[in-house]
């Protein structure tokens, strides 16, 4: 790539979670169907994989090389995950079986003495012992230890696949490594831990020249003198050169030996606070990426800090793409407004690759609480999703970023000097969004708010630490040049520690024309960049008479329980009056199935059996589902109800959380009545329905309508919505403004108008009842109720409630907005 050329056309790649025994017809076909979808690539995941055939097995590997050839007969690209599970490292488990000293080791600080104490110190009056623990994960300090790893995995994937498999292979994906304090966070005491490997004392020593343990007490309290902030800043740069000759340097040259890419994301990428915590300076780390990435979680664009700073090193060291993996946890109540925020927000800083979490191979009850949600295939809004990233690319523009001027340079020897260990067992491992006021997580706190603002007011501007500054920069030309990229101005945050290398480096910067400022000097010198204002506006609001509606097929979700005595799992439902035929669709692979006593005929799908309920079921009263299901998954597991009926609940609705609605039931299975074409659908009795909802009405328009003329629903809360004009397609529509462009010119008259809304996913999928209704973010933990890292801190340890909370279904208002504006499609 040209070196300064602008990315504008972001690749989206689905890491594909294989978590199924493989078999080469559906894998084929999910391909096919990754495709249509959009995408433009895949990222092949073994991801609780059963072992059937065995992970990296010759028939493993055949079916793998049938898979890939098939992405590149159909035009996707291949990149390989390189782990079963995560986070990476340990080959499946096979690495510490034959390798049990490749495992690494934090030292974590305790009150007194220990006999078997790796080392003791007094300090602050008191007495310390330090602990040594091996870890469940691989040493990432450790080069020998890494190449068990590439031997046992990458070697294996190399000579095992077909050789025209292994030519279309075209990156390999690393998943959070880090120092080991993260993964090993139960092991961390109040007082905190440090990292450690074999051999640590040797190399700090003559890395730094200092005794490893003579510094380790400043690491952890502060000295009267000042004398902790140097060893700090010493400890934690070494941790960072050695988490980089540990894993990072050998996997890359591993990497480019063998013409693949490498890529993938640290633990911990979030702000420099965290990177401290869990790899010292993700900046350090990216250069050893040939598509340095980040793990944006969620539902919402955190802090711009991030995906700055990892598109800032991928123009600086390489190429210019940089990639993010994106969604993991935003749960089943995302929407395509969501999609289109989040991954626009990256693009337009710069993130070109576009790794979309999580597309599950086998929707099973399990993968349903997964992280989710599965994008797309679990989505209710499927259809839409092939346009929603087109529309994407259409709209992203990162020119601001490749053609950057102003050099930012982080202050992470601030940080690490003022770092005390302690704080991060009080701190959200998850993501880091809280910690404790220490002094490192003010200076923290105060350069994040500094960066949200020279987002607005400096948007052409790059990211670098202090040692990227010292060891990589020079003056040409009259630019200072970190790697490929040069900067006439440079902004040092408040808290940056140069060396005299550094301090001379900036003078030469001035010398030869260029500026230094501090961030408070940029941002207060600078205008902020606002957007121009639409030149169009609202040209007409056409009313439209609704005058019909469809009774979608309905769904019941079942809350099945299970019997530890005799391991059957139940479920109640009752039916108010007379029904059609029902059926039950079960997500697992069950293995019998009775329905008040009597056994049901179970018929195979390709995402789980489905039973159909005899004519007694449909008979008014309460009815007993019970099933089998032989494997060890202790719940929640999904099972629903599905006929033409109504769902009813026996109490009143509320307002609750987070855009839901809130009802305590219990539920009844209804007969269908005819519903008003404005109602609101979930309340009228689909609370928990999967398929559209029609409504149709007349529109009339005094004037001809020319192609191009931008459409706009109001009113509407649903996922996404299918609009047609007098039996034509329009496309989808979806918030936030719910607006399509006319595909085709309309004259002056009446025209026929429907609309297909599609309900929430999370009405289908929950958690319904944790206390937050439709939370931002979602972890597996969340669907049993037990509070974890990614609910409130101030959330009860149980989270879940009786109540059932699910997202309103509303057709729009009687208003059509129409807007003259040529525009994305």
């Amino acid at each position: 790539m040209q070196r300064g050329a602008i990315i504008n056309n972001p690749r989206f790649h689905t890491l594909w979670a294989v978590n199924a025994p493989l078999d080469q017809a559906r894998l084929r076909g999910q391909l096919d169907q990754i495709r249509r979808d959009g995408f433009d690539g895949v990222v092949f995941h073994p991801r609780f994989y059963p072992g059937q055939p065995p992970y990296l097995s010759d028939e493993y590997l055949r079916i793998v090389s049938g898979v890939i050839l098939h992405a590149q007969a159909i035009g996707l690209s291949f990149w390989i995950y390189d782990e079963n599970g995560w986070p990476s490292g340990i080959a499946g488990g096979e690495l510490l079986r034959r390798y049990p000293d490749d495992a690494g080791g934090v030292l974590t600080l305790h009150r007194g003495g220990d006999a078997d104490a790796w080392h003791t110190f007094e300090a602050r009056g008191c007495h310390w012992h330090l602990a040594l623990h091996r870890t469940r994960e691989i040493d990432y300090l450790n080069p020998a230890a890494c190449a068990h790893f590439l031997s046992l995995t990458h070697d294996r994937y190399r000579d095992g696949l077909d050789p025209a498999a292994w030519a279309h292979v075209e990156a390999f994906f690393t998943d959070e490594p880090e120092f080991g304090l993260g993964a090993n966070i139960d092991r961390v005491p109040p007082d905190g831990a440090v990292p450690w490997s074999p051999g640590i004392e040797a190399l700090y020593l003559d890395r730094t020249g200092r005794d490893f343990r003579a510094d380790l007490p400043l690491v952890f309290f502060n000295d009267p003198e000042g004398a902790h902030e140097e060893a700090r800043i010493q400890f934690w740069e070494f941790m960072t050169d050695r988490l980089c000759k540990g894993f990072f340097e050998p996997y890359h040259a591993w990497c480019r030996r063998e013409g693949k890419l490498f890529t993938g994301h640290l633990k911990g990428d979030e702000h420099p606070l965290f990177q401290v915590m869990m790899n010292g300076s993700a900046h350090q780390v990216f250069r050893h990426f040939d598509l340095p990435g980040i793990d944006p979680l969620e539902r919402f664009p955190a802090c711009d800090y991030y995906a700055r700073d990892v598109a800032s090193a991928a123009r600086q060291y390489g190429t210019g793409r940089a990639m993010a993996e994106v969604m993991g946890g935003g749960g089943w109540g995302s929407t395509p407004a969501d999609l289109e925020r989040f991954l626009l927000w990256l693009a337009n800083h710069g993130v070109s690759d576009l790794v979309i979490h999580l597309y599950q191979y086998r929707l099973d009850s399990h993968a349903i609480r997964d992280w989710p949600p599965a994008n797309p295939n679990g989505l209710n809004w499927r259809e839409a999703y092939a346009d929603v990233l087109r529309r994407i690319r259409f709209k992203t523009d990162a020119s601001a970023v490749a053609r950057a001027d102003t050099l930012v340079v982080a202050p992470y020897r601030g940080m690490m000097a003022a770092y005390e260990p302690w704080s991060l067992p009080q701190s959200n491992i998850h993501n880091c969004v809280t910690y404790p006021e220490t002094p490192a997580g003010c200076l923290n706190r105060e350069f994040l708010y500094h960066s949200d603002q020279m987002m607005a007011a400096v948007p052409g501007h790059h990211y670098a630490d202090e040692r990227s500054l010292e060891e990589h920069g020079r003056v040409e030309g009259g630019r200072l040049f970190i790697g490929r990229h040069g900067y006439t101005k440079v902004i040092l945050a408040e808290g940056c520690r140069l060396t005299p290398i550094g301090q001379r480096l900036l003078q030469a910067v001035e010398a030869a024309g260029g500026r230094v400022l501090s961030d408070i000097e940029a941002i207060s010198g600078a205008k902020p960049v606002s957007s121009p204002l639409p030149g169009d506006g609202v040209e007409t609001s056409c009313a439209i008479l609704w005058d019909g509606a469809t009774t979608p097929v309905n769904d019941f979700l079942l809350e099945p329980t299970r019997d530890a005595e005799t391991g059957w799992w139940r479920a109640e439902f009752v039916v108010e009056s007379a029904l059609a035929a029902l059926a039950v669709e079960f997500a697992d692979d069950i293995v019998r199935a009775e329905l008040d006593g009597a056994p049901l005929q179970l018929e195979p799908t390709t995402e789980g059996p489905v039973a159909r309920l005899p004519l007694a079921a449909a008979t008014p009263g309460r009815h007993a589902l019970r099933f089998m299901f032989p494997g060890q998954d202790a719940g929640p597991l999904f099972a629903w109800i599905r006929g033409e009926f109504r769902v009813l609940s026996q109490t009143s609705w509320t307002a609750g959380p987070n855009g839901t609605r809130c009802t305590a039931g219990p539920w009844v299975l209804a007969p269908m009545t005819p519903v008003a074409a404005g109602a609101e659908r979930v309340e009228a009795g689909w609370p928990f329905a999967r398929e559209p909802v029609t409504v149709r009405g007349k529109m009339v328009t005094e004037k001809p309508l020319p192609e191009g003329t931008r459409l706009t629903c109001v009113g509407i809360m649903a996922d996404v919505a299918r609009l047609t004009v007098d039996g034509a397609d329009c496309g989808w529509v979806w918030g936030p403004d719910w607006s399509v462009v006319l595909p085709f010119s309309l004259g002056a008259g009446a025209h026929r108008v429907e609309l297909d809304l599609v309900p929430s996913t999370f009405n289908r999928f929950g958690p319904h009842h944790h206390i937050d209704g439709d939370r931002h973010v979602v972890s597996p933990g969340q669907f049993s109720g037990v509070k974890n890292f990614a609910d409130h801190a101030a959330a009860p340890e149980r989270t879940h409630d009786s109540r059932w909370r699910v997202k309103p279904l509303v057709p729009p208002s009687t208003a059509l907005c129409l807007l003259r504006k040529k525009a994305s499609p």
